[in-house]
Order: C-alpha cells, then structure tokens, then sequence
C-alpha cells in the first residue's frame, strides 16, 4: 500500500486535495475503469455550526461532477435527500456511522473503495466539569472510532486486490489548539492528527491524509 501523510483543516484545501487524488487515479486507468467507487462521508454535528456540513457536502459533489463514483453517508436523512437533489449520481446510505457493526455491513455491501474521505464529527460543547461519559462515548464513537473501522475496511479491500487507493482524514485546528468549552472535541481530533500519522506509517504505498 502507500503513503504521505498530511492533516487537512480548511474547507478549500481539502477539496484540492481530494480532487488531485482523484486525477492522479483517473490518468492510471482506462476511462471506462475510472473508478470502483469513492466513499465521501458527510459530516454530522450536534452544535450549532451548520456551515460544516459543507465540508463533505462541497467534496461529494465536486468529485462526481469530475466523474467520480460517490457514495455519501450521513445519519441525517434530510441532508442527504437535498444532495440528491443537486446531484442524483450521487449514491447515499444513511447511516449512524457510531454504529461499529452496522457500519461495518453497510461499507462492506457498497464494495470496491478507492478514495475514503473520513470527514463526519460531532461538535458538543461541555467543559470537563460537565461531561458525562455517555458524551464522550459519542464523540469517541463517531470523531475517531468510525474513521478507524471505516479505514480498516477501505484499507484491506485495496490490500486485497493489490491496488492503489488515498484515505484523507478532515480533522480541526482543535487537534492542536485547545478550544474553550469543547476539550472532548478537541481530544478527538488530536487522536484523529495521530491515527493519520501512524496509519501513513503502517499502510506504506496507501496515501494517507
């Protein structure tokens, strides 16, 4: 597998770099092979910054409309009718991605992956004197535990059928830059900015962002 390892925070530079994976892909292979599929996760919050939801929103759409075979997850129906809407190539499943074994049978049903774009959190705010494990739970399960069971699939499958692939791992400037009032969203994304790195190190070939 194979693998530089960056950490992509800002909406525009995650878009160029999943788009630049994807063109690299689409070169190495004829036009009627493009791609087995890209899996772009949307992100899903339970706070009030909706704008991020853009995020995975801007990249599923940017890569279908280069071609791109794209699968979109979000646990929230409605934001995945209204992508439909503006592009009804897309493909959707929803999904709680904090789920370990349905999401497991669901990413295994859609098949071949070349390109993850681990992108879906959860942004509660609670100060450490205010947390219950059941928010941290949550956070954990869905910010950190879901990209590593998604990844792990995306992962072997390309293993498997000797390929090539890229994950990108959104995280935050909160990985390294303490947020008041959201320490738990900021200890998630600081394992995210870890996780990437080691995955970089173990996946070799696999590109991971």
């Amino acid at each position: 597998m194979s693998a530089p390892v960056m950490l992509w925070r800002d909406v525009d530079m995650a878009i160029l770099l999943c788009t630049t994976h994807f063109s690299v892909y689409r070169k190495k292979k004829p036009a009627q092979k493009l791609f087995g599929s890209i899996i772009t996760i949307l992100i899903m919050l339970t706070s009030c910054v909706p704008h991020l939801i853009g995020i995975g929103r801007c990249i599923a759409l940017k890569l279908s409309k280069l071609g791109a075979k794209v699968f979109a997850i979000s646990r929230t129906e409605s934001d995945l009718d209204s992508l439909k809407e503006e592009d009804s190539s897309i493909e959707t499943r929803c999904l709680d991605i904090g789920n370990w074994d349905n999401t497991r049978k669901v990413i295994e049903e859609i098949g071949q992956v070349d390109l993850l774009v681990n992108n879906a959190a959860i942004l509660g705010c609670k100060t450490v004197l205010e947390v219950t494990e059941e928010f941290i739970d949550e956070h954990f399960d869905v910010n950190f535990k879901a990209a590593v069971n998604i990844s792990q699939i995306v992962a072997k499958g390309i293993v498997a059928r000797k390929g090539s692939g890229a994950i990108v791992n959104i995280s935050s400037i909160s990985g390294f830059l303490a947020t008041p009032g959201y320490p738990i969203y900021c200890t998630t994304k600081a394992a995210m900015d870890m996780l990437t790195k080691s995955m970089a190190l173990e996946f070799g070939p696999l590109k991971v962002n």
